[in-house]
């Protein structure tokens, strides 16, 4: 279903392109029906979790068994699952992005439980007592408070913006599905949303990781912001918040990618802000220009994010865990 003043692009040449966008999509699955980062190449688990959200109501039945078969035979005993494969190391990001998207195509898939047990015990270097005492007095470069954390990409890496976010939407979507439940669950949202709000920039938004470095604000980007936001969308009565939305609102890039991520986090803003639909829209329109020839885009996470976008689907990445 498209939004407002989309809607009547979608009916012809945003459908077209759509369309197009798809049938390039699905032609890039690979030998075992998963993606790769990019029109040949080894398993990512990001690009498969985007492509199978984005393509998911066009795939067959043997096409979707193939997906969730491979995740299930790939599934490290942690619980986690690894960027690549076949692989003995897990990461926070790929397990997050991948519990997101059973959590919408396969509720009661029997991986769900454990990995979202796994991304609740992670905890980032700065859980330790050892990592925050060095950061409050040899490691001063960098300004934030280390009590406050969140995911890393791996296990034992510091707290990263996209990846804390990710968990806390993947941990947010087996939360609502009762799924998992406790205090440790609480506990663990509570810090991670108290991360975010810690490295924000001080304009509003964020960046990779750290706000301030060597004394120099950092600038934000949009596609950390996008997702950001997204995790943070039950908390838009705090100004930091308010701030950043304010700030991603008047951003704006060349990037597909981009464009796309900014489109998702906005569509969970469109009943708190009467100027997010306007600006939702404008993306929608320049990303459909961006993405007229789906075969110049070379990596299909940003295909498949575009898709999301221009959908106006609300079973999207972002939308669906944070409205």
């Amino acid at each position: 279903m498209a939004v407002s003043a989309f809607s009547s692009t979608l009916d012809g040449v945003g459908a077209t392109i759509q369309a197009v966008l798809v049938n390039e999509l699905l032609s890039r699955r690979g030998g075992t029906g998963v993606w790769g980062y990019g029109i040949s190449g080894q398993y990512s688990a990001e690009a498969t979790a985007l492509a199978t959200l984005a393509g998911w109501q066009w795939l067959d039945a043997p096409a979707r068994t193939a997906i969730l078969d491979y995740w299930e035979s790939h599934q490290l005993p942690d619980g986690g699952w690894s960027s690549i494969a076949p692989s003995r190391s897990g990461g926070n990001w790929p397990t997050a992005i991948i519990v997101t998207t059973l959590a919408q195509v396969a509720p009661q898939h029997p991986c769900l439980s454990k990995a979202l047990r796994s991304l609740v015990g992670a905890e980032p270097g700065e859980a330790f007592w050892l990592w925050r005492l060095k950061f409050r007095t040899t490691d001063t470069n960098v300004r934030f408070d280390p009590s406050k954390y969140g995911w890393g990409w791996v296990s034992d890496s510091v707290s990263w913006v996209i990846p804390t976010a990710g968990a806390i939407l993947a941990l947010e979507r087996g939360r609502r599905l009762g799924l998992i439940r406790g205090k440790e669950v609480e506990r663990r949202l509570a810090l991670g949303c108290s991360m975010l709000l810690d490295r924000m920039c001080p304009g509003g938004g964020w960046n990779a990781g750290n706000s301030v470095v060597y004394g120099v604000a950092l600038a934000p980007h949009i596609d950390a912001t996008s997702i950001a936001l997204a995790g943070l969308r039950f908390h838009y009565h705090l100004p930091e918040v308010r701030q950043s939305l304010s700030w991603l609102l008047a951003a704006d890039c060349s990037s597909a990618f981009s464009l796309a991520c900014k489109i998702l986090a906005l569509q969970s803003y469109v009943d708190v802000r009467s100027d997010a639909r306007p600006a939702m829209e404008a993306a929608q329109a320049k990303l459909a220009v961006l993405t007229q020839e789906p075969a110049q885009i070379a990596e299909n996470s940003t295909l498949a994010l575009s898709i999301l976008a221009l959908s106006g689907n609300p079973n999207s990445f972002v939308l669906e865990m944070a409205a």
